[in-house]
């Protein structure tokens, strides 16, 4: 299961005060004000592990999770479903939608006390690609720092890391533009299908630290992510173009303009959203459960209710490895890259899998260390070489694959 990871960062164009929002890139239905339904009336499409495709030869698969909120445990079944696919002939890529760094569990404030490190190293060790952050990891104490050097304690948390963590649309101010807390966004091109990620975070992560950090939201957001999308495409060789998202669908968001529904509506090019913080389980949102705004004159009509159209595609995975989202690319004889298809498995389903001893092992050490921290132990041993770099970690070519964390990105 060994990966040659290959992984580029690119910038994104777009310099303060000079933000040009196109009405041109606007996808069928703007999304003016969305009612979101009752979870159950979203789609839901599961699969079991006996139902899945017999070959899956030359497919990429995306393995997806999002708001772990402290069950790590979940994070053992990441490789070991990981092992079903690449069995099957796929290629995969794991990635997460954040939230990961407080608990919402009854077992413990293990993520909390080590600011998510736990949850990091296990991700690290476990083989996560590409990540994106979500509010609860800018929710300590401690200030994100700026200037020439730009380091500290937040980013040195997921520095040297064998991942890529993304997030465009945390920026702060640097000269005559802003710059990207974290790396704006990445193409991974390990599978034979140029993969473009980039993240966005909700404007609910100013409830923390963050420090003079702008969160970018309502027409601010969709520039910033159709930026995203033009840069992977058109400069970078993307042939797919995936949001990591830690946005959601909640109404409460309406008036900010940063939900995920918001986001495809004022964009174009972004095949799909993985998304978090709302915590929903939907593997697509139906127009018809959004007042669309048709006519797009800020009015909403009766024959604007209940539009018929495509699904947005939009997944979440519910919170606390309820379910693993599942992303299955294709590429024909012509290059073009299209989503096969995309489903949920169950944890019902996926906990019958046999998790890897080292991983199990090292996520008990983490919930060990984090309750240490608790007791008054604040012998930080997260640094650990044979923490971090053992403990079942697929083999990557870290050469390639290391996030360069100095390397910013003028807008």
């Amino acid at each position: 299961m060994k990966k040659h990871t290959v992984l580029r960062a690119v910038p994104s164009l777009m310099l303060a005060g000079t933000l040009f929002i196109s009405n041109a890139t606007t996808n069928e239905a703007t999304i003016a004000e969305a009612s979101v339904p009752h979870e159950k009336d979203l789609p839901q499409r599961t699969l079991e592990l006996d139902k899945l495709p017999e070959s899956l030869s030359g497919k990429t698969v995306i393995l997806m999770s999002n708001d772990s909120h402290g069950a790590l445990d979940g994070f053992a079944y990441m490789p070991a479903l990981e092992k079903v696919f690449t069995d099957k002939g796929a290629q995969v890529v794991s990635v997460d939608c954040g939230d990961f760094s407080m608990n919402k569990t009854s077992t413990g404030d293990y993520v909390k006390n080590s600011k998510g490190t736990s949850a990091l190293n296990i991700m690290d060790a476990t083989g996560y690609d590409v990540i994106a952050p979500g509010n609860h990891e800018f929710d300590f104490d401690e200030k994100t720092p700026y200037g020439a050097d730009f380091g500290g304690d937040l980013l040195a948390r997921y520095a040297d890391r064998n991942f890529t963590t993304v997030c465009a649309n945390a920026v702060y101010p640097s000269g005559d533009g802003t710059k990207s807390f974290f790396q704006d966004n990445c193409v991974y091109s390990n599978t034979g299908i140029n993969i473009g990620f980039f993240g966005l975070d909700t404007g609910e992560s100013t409830r923390g630290d963050t420090d003079g950090l702008e969160i970018l939201t309502g027409d601010k957001l969709y520039q910033c992510a159709q930026n995203q999308v033009n840069d992977l495409r058109n400069n970078d060789g993307a042939e797919i173009v995936v949001c990591l998202a830690h946005l959601g669908v909640d109404n409460e968001r309406k008036d900010a303009g940063d939900r995920s529904t918001d986001v495809y509506a004022h964009t174009e090019g972004i095949d799909i959203i993985l998304d978090a913080n709302s915590h929903t389980v939907m593997t697509s949102m139906p127009l018809k459960y959004s007042d669309a705004d048709l006519n797009k004159d800020g009015k909403i009509d009766d024959k604007d209710k209940d539009v018929e159209g495509p699904d947005m595609p939009i997944m979440s995975t519910g919170a606390m490895f309820e379910n693993i989202g599942v992303v299955i690319l294709d590429k024909d004889g012509n290059g073009n890259v299209s989503i096969e298809d995309n489903f949920l498995i169950n944890k019902k389903e996926f906990s019958k899998l046999t998790t890897d001893p080292e991983i199990t092992s090292l996520i008990q050490a983490e919930k060990d260390r984090d309750q240490a921290l608790k007791d008054g132990n604040k012998k930080d041993t997260s640094n650990n070489d044979n923490d971090k770099n053992g403990h079942g970690k697929k083999d990557k070519d870290k050469d390639k694959y290391k996030h360069d964390h100095n390397k910013h990105h003028h807008h």
